[in-house]
């Protein structure tokens, strides 16, 4: 069973969803696009791609009139924390941006496509109250983990409690 707010990732089993993506103009989206043929020179991490996923990023949020408040690039998935006016928009958006990553980092055109499927599930959301707590709580989520990228921080697993001195630190950092 999915958490309210929830959708897409593993939540989602198959292709064909039998509800609509929860979205809220008014509230913000934690959203997380995960590829695991993104690795080696396909990392979206590596030298040569990680300066234009962020490209295409910001481009198309701009195009879309999509916010970004945060972003991480863990090399073989993304993590944004964006606000939409709309549906259509979010729509376009996530379009545009999948495609255009999948195609420069899976270095494909037109007559050559990938062999197999580049994301691995349709891409996690969850909707984050602009209330003062959980908009922190996802900021410093998403700052966990370009820490952990960096090596600044060490890979502690989910369902594992974060030490309170480490987790009080991520909250002050991201106020």
């Amino acid at each position: 069973m999915r958490p309210d707010g929830h959708f897409g990732g593993v939540y989602l089993k198959n292709y064909n969803p039998k509800s609509e993506r929860p979205l809220d103009s008014k509230k913000a989206l934690h959203l997380v696009l995960k590829s695991s043929q993104a690795v080696g020179k396909r990392s979206f991490k590596s030298k040569e791609n990680e300066g234009v996923v962020w490209q295409i990023i910001q481009t198309q949020a701009k195009n879309f009139g999509v916010k970004i408040y945060e972003y991480a690039n863990s090399g073989n998935h993304l993590h944004l924390l964006i606000r939409v006016k709309n549906r259509w928009d979010y729509a376009a958006f996530i379009r545009s941006i999948t495609g255009l990553i999948a195609r420069y980092v899976g270095r494909s055109e037109k007559g050559t496509p990938l062999k197999r499927k580049f994301w691995d599930a349709r891409p996690f959301s969850r909707i984050v109250s602009f209330a003062r707590r959980e908009f922190r709580q996802a900021r410093a989520y998403i700052l966990r983990n370009t820490l952990e990228v960096i090596g600044w921080m060490p890979y502690i697993a989910r369902n594992k409690k974060l030490p309170s001195a480490r987790r009080q630190w991520l909250m002050s950092a991201v106020e």
